[in-house]
C-alpha cells in the first residue's frame, strides 16, 4: 500500500504527525509493533505491525483482548510510517483523525512463518513481546466469501490459547492498563496538556536552552535570507583560521521557524515545505520560538555518500537511503540576528540547539567540522568517495552572495569512490585525528602520539589530555578486563567536558587504527563497532576526546548470549543517597532469593549499578524479561520510593530501577571509565560493605582513584570473575506486571 494514502489524508503544515518514508526491510526476525489508543470521533485502538518498511495498521474499536474467546473486529486502514510508532499527542481538529493519541503498548513481534505470504493470504500469526501484550496472536481476514456483505478491510484480532491468555471473567486489559507506556499519562492528561500538542519526544516548553551568541543583535525575524555561497578553489587553505566541512550533494535549503510553524526555502526563496514534510515537521519541533537554519537537503545512502540523483529519486518515491537535512549554520535565534557573529560562535550555538532537540525521525543532522588540518581532512573525504569539502573562515560573519571566505575544494573526478559495503556510512559528527606536527609538544603514551596534549578536558582541576592518558596508563590492569571483547558506545568531547559532547557507537574515519572493529547486524543494517583490547587502543580513545566508555552486556564471540545483567538505580530529584543504598541492597536481596550473587559500583553520576554476572546461555529476550521482573517486583515492594517506568512525571522523589540496560544493543558505563562531568568522576566497583553515606556516586575522580587502588588489599570484585550462575528456570515470587 505504501504511504501515498497516508500522506494524501494529512496536511503536515497543520498536524504534528510525522510524514515519514518507507524504510528498508529489517533482516532480524523481530520487528516493531505499537498499539495507540486514539480518541477521535470515537475511541478505538490502532494496532500496528512493522512489515514491508511501514506500519501495517488496523483500527480495533474495543481494543485487544487477552481472552481467546473474544474475536475483536480489526478494520485494515492505510499504512503508516515507522516513525508514527513514537507519536503521542494531539492531532488538530479538522485534520484526518483529529483527536488525542496515546502510546498504549509497544515492543517487538515475531511472525510464524513467512509474514509476507501470510499477510497476503489474510491469515497472519505472530508472537508479541510488548510491555503489556505477550504471547501468540492471530490476525485473520474476513473475506466476502466467508461473510455475506463482508468488507475487504475487515479482519479479526484473536489471542492464542497460551500462558499469556486470560479468561473472560477478568477485567479487560484496556481497562486495567489505561496509561501510556511512553509517558505514563492517561489520555485525558495528554488532551489537557497546556500546549495542546504534546509529544513523547519533547520535554518542557519550546524555549531554547539559554543560548547566547556574541555579536548577535536584536531584530525581527526576516521573511527570507539570501544564502552565502562558496567560491571554487584549487587547494585547501592552510592554518587554524579555517574550519572545514564535508560537502554533501543535494539542494541548498534554509529553514524558517516561527512559533511552531516551519517553512523550507530554497536558495531562490521558493517555498519547498511541501516537498520535504518530514524535515519541516522536525524543524517545527525544535526547542526554539524563532530560528533560521542554513543547510543542505540530502539523501544519505547506505555507503555514506550523497547525490542529487538520490534526492530526486526520493522525491519521486523510488530509490533508497535516508532523507537528511545537514544543518551547518544558524542565522537567527529567538529575536536575535546572528549573521554578524563569528562563524565559530554561530556553529557552537547551532550544536547546542540541535543537541537539546529530540528528533525521533533522525532527519536533522549537525554539519560538524574540523579546525585546521584541512589537507588531511580533504584527503579523508576523497578516499571515502565524497565530492569534496567546504573550507570557511572561523571568524567571519555570514555574508549574502558568493564569498572567498567560503571555499569549495573538489575531489578529482578520476578518484574512484570507496566500495559500498566496506565501510560505515559517514557520520556527520565524524572528525579526523588532527595530526599537525608540533615537535616535542606531541608526547606519546603506549606508542600513541597525543596531539594538543595540553588541551584542558576538565577545567575545574586543569586536567589535560595528557593527564587523562597517564591516568588510564596507571589503571590499565583494573579497567581493561571490563572492556576486552565488548562492543562499545562512546561519549566524545573533542574540546573537553565543558564543551559539546555527543554519543558515537559506529565507527567513523576519526577512529584510530589501534582499535578493533567488529560488524554487528542491527535491525536494518550492519553497524561497525569499536572494541578496546589494549592500552594502545585505550589511549587512542583519549587522543580523539573520548571521556566515557559504555559497553555491551555480551562479548563479541558470544554476542547473542549476555554474560551479565545490569540494574541502573537512577534517583530522581529529592532522593537521599541513603535511599539509593537501601534500594541497591533490596535488589541484591531479591537476586539472592533467586540464588544469584551480584556486585555493586558507583556510576560516577548520581546512582549505583547492581551487576549480576551470568554464565552465557540465556538470550537477550530472556535476560530482559528477568531483569524487568526483578525491577518491577522491587518497585511493587515500595511504590512510594521506587518506580520501574521511564516516565519522568512519575520519578520525582523516587528511584528509577532501570532494567532497559539489558536489551540487545543497550550499554552501561564501564567500570573505571571516566565520566564527562566537571569533576572528572569515575565509575568505581565497591565491596557491598563499603556502601555508606561517605562514598557517594561521584566520590571517586581521576584525582583520588589511584590512591584508592593502591590502598586496596584485594579487588572488591575479585569473585565477579569466578562466579558461575545461570538464570533460574522458575522465578520465585517474581513476576513482571
Amino acid at each position: 500500500m505504501g504511504l501515498r494514502e497516508y500522506r494524501r489524508k494529512r496536511d503536515f503544515k497543520k498536524t504534528p504527525e510525522p510524514a515519514g518514508q518507507v524504510a528498508d526491510e529489517p533482516r532480524a526476525p523481530s520487528r516493531a509493533f505499537v498499539v495507540q489508543k486514539h480518541e477521535a470521533s470515537r475511541l478505538h485502538y490502532d494496532f500496528r505491525l512493522e512489515l514491508e518498511g511501514v506500519l501495517k495498521s488496523w483500527a480495533i474499536p474495543k481494543g485487544p483482548s487477552l481472552d481467546p474467546a473474544d474475536k475483536r473486529l480489526a478494520m485494515h486502514v492505510e499504512d503508516h510510517p515507522i516513525e508514527y510508532g513514537d507519536f503521542e499527542g494531539i492531532i488538530p481538529k479538522g485534520q484526518y483523525g483529529g483527536g488525542t493519541v496515546l502510546v498504549w503498548d509497544r515492543g517487538t513481534w515475531q511472525p510464524v512463518g513467512d509474514p509476507h505470504k501470510a499477510y497476503r493470504a489474510g491469515s497472519l500469526k505472530f508472537t508479541l513481546n510488548g510491555e503489556k501484550l505477550h504471547g501468540g496472536w492471530a490476525l485473520v481476514k474476513i473475506g466476502p466469501r466467508r461473510q455475506s456483505g463482508g468488507d475487504e478491510r475487515s479482519w479479526l484480532l484473536i489471542k492464542e490459547r497460551d500462558a499469556e491468555a486470560a479468561p473472560s471473567r477478568s477485567r479487560p486489559i484496556v481497562e486495567t492498563e489505561p496509561k501510556s507506556v511512553a509517558s505514563g499519562r492517561t489520555i485525558e492528561e495528554i488532551a489537557a496538556a497546556e500546549d495542546r500538542v504534546w509529544h513523547s519526544n519533547r520535554d518542557g516548553d519550546r524555549a531554547a536552552p539559554a543560548i547566547e551568541v556574541a555579536g548577535g543583535r536584536k531584530a525581527a525575524l526576516p521573511k527570507s535570507v539570501r544564502p552565502q555561497l562558496a567560491t571554487l578553489a584549487d587547494r585547501v587553505p592552510a592554518g587554524d583560521r579555517w574550519l572545514h566541512e564535508l560537502k554533501h550533494d543535494g539542494e541548498r535549503v534554509l529553514a524558517r521557524l516561527d512559533h511552531g510553524r516551519a517553512a523550507l526555502l530554497n536558495a531562490k526563496a521558493r517555498d519547498w515545505t511541501e516537498r520535504f514534510p518530514t524535515v519541516a515537521a522536525a524543524v517545527a519541533r525544535l526547542p526554539a520560538e524563532q530560528a533560521i537554519l542554513d543547510g543542505a537537503m540530502t539523501v544519505l545512502l547506505p555507503d555514506g555518500t550523497t547525490s542529487v540523483q538520490a534526492l530526486k529519486a526520493h522525491r519521486a518515491g523510488t530509490g533508497h537511503g535516508r532523507l537528511t537535512y545537514m544543518i551547518f549554520d544558524l542565522l537567527y535565534l529567538d529575536g536575535r540576528d546572528l549573521t554578524a557573529a563569528r562563524l565559530e560562535d554561530r556553529k557552537m550555538a547551532l550544536a547546542r540547539l540541535l543537541d537539546s532537540a529530540t528528533d525521533k525521525a533522525a532527519v536533522l543532522r549537525y554539519g560538524d567540522n574540523v579546525v585546521g588540518a584541512g589537507a588531511e581532512f580533504f584527503a579523508h573525504a576523497c578516499r571515502l568517495g565524497l565530492t569534496g569539502i567546504v573550507s570557511k573562515r572561523r571568524d567571519a560573519p555570514y555574508r549574502a552572495g558568493r564569498s572567498s571566505e567560503w571555499r569549495h575544494v573538489k575531489c578529482r573526478a578520476s578518484k574512484p569512490p570507496a566500495r559500498a559495503g566496506r565501510r560505515r556510512p559517514v557520520e556527520v559528527d565524524a572528525k579526523v585525528d588532527k595530526r599537525v606536527s608540533q615537535g616535542d609538544k606531541e608526547p606519546a603514551v603506549a606508542g600513541v602520539r597525543l596531539t594538543h596534549a595540553d588541551r584542558i578536558l576538565y577545567p575545574p582541576h586543569g586536567t589535560t589530555k595528557l593527564d587523562l592518558a597517564r591516568f588510564y596508563e596507571a589503571i590499565v590492569e583494573w579497567i581493561l578486563p571490563h572492556l576486552k571483547d565488548r562492543p562499545t558506545t562512546l561519549v566524545r568531547c573533542p574540546e573537553g567536558a565543558h564543551k559539546t559532547c555527543f554519543y558515537q557507537k559506529h565507527v567513523g574515519y576519526w577512529a584510530p587504527e589501534s582499535l578493533r572493529r567488529v560488524k554487528i547486524q542491527e535491525k536494518r543494517k550492519v553497524g561497525v563497532y569499536l572494541v578496546v583490547d589494549s592500552l594502545a587502543s585505550l589511549i587512542g580513545l583519549v587522543q580523539i576526546g573520548i571521556l566515557e566508555i559504555h559497553t555491551w552486556n555480551s562479548v563479541v564471540e558470544r554476542l547473542e548470549r549476555p554474560d551479565r545483567v545490569v540494574f541502573d538505580l537512577d534517583p530522581g530529584p529529592g532522593v537521599k543517597w541513603t535511599e539509593v543504598i537501601e534500594c541497591a541492597r533490596l535488589v541484591r536481596e531479591g537476586l539472592r532469593g533467586q540464588g544469584l550473587e551480584s556486585f555493586v559500583k558507583t556510576t560516577g553520576g548520581k546512582g549505583l549499578h547492581v551487576v549480576m554476572p551470568l554464565t552465557p546461555g540465556p538470550s537477550w529476550e530472556e535476560t530482559a524479561q528477568f531483569s524487568r521482573a526483578v525491577a518491577e517486583s522491587t518497585a511493587r515492594a515500595n511504590p512510594r520510593r521506587y518506580v520501574a517506568r521511564m516516565a519522568k512525571a512519575e520519578r520525582h522523589g523516587k528511584i528509577f530501577i532501570d532494567y532497559l540496560r539489558n536489551i540487545r544493543g543497550a550499554t552501561s558505563v564501564a567500570a573505571y571509565s571516566t565520566r564527562a562531568t566537571p569533576e572528572a568522576t569515575v565509575s568505581v566497583p565497591l565491596a557491598w560493605d563499603e556502601l555508606s553515606p561517605r562514598i557517594t556516586s561521584d566520590h571517586f575522580t581521576i584525582a583520588n582513584l589511584r590512591a584508592r587502588l593502591a590502598g586496596l588489599a584485594a579487588d572488591p570484585w575479585a569473585a565477579y570473575w569466578t562466579t558461575s550462575q545461570a538464570l533460574p528456570r522458575r522465578l520465585r515470587g517474581l513476576t513482571a506486571s
